[in-house]
């Protein structure tokens, strides 16, 4: 059997190995999604939220993961935060906005 290697992170459990990336500024969630390859396409990304596939969080956030509204058409993520962000139940991603 698979052991999953997960550890905490702030208030979460998430899997080792997740990518984390650095950006700039303001970003809309669709293109941070493509940039770190969560999604093939802008349209590939939209199409996840609106399937409810997507969930996000901002770290240290007592809430944990929260899912994406689906007509919630733009989300934008702001700067300087971190978000961890997990589309369907395997892919992970961890981006610091600067």
């Amino acid at each position: 059997m698979k052991e999953n290697n997960f550890h905490l992170e702030g208030d979460f459990l998430i899997p080792a190995g997740v990518e984390k990336i650095n950006l700039e500024h303001t970003w809309r969630l669709v293109d941070v999604m493509v940039k770190t390859k969560l999604a093939k396409s802008v349209s590939e990304a939209r199409r996840l939220i609106e399937g409810g596939a997507v969930s996000i969080s901002m770290e240290n956030d007592e809430e944990g993961l929260q899912k994406i509204p689906s007509n919630l058409r733009n989300p934008i993520l702001v700067a300087p935060y971190t978000y961890i962000l997990k589309v369907g139940k395997r892919r992970w991603t961890k981006a610091h906005l600067k």
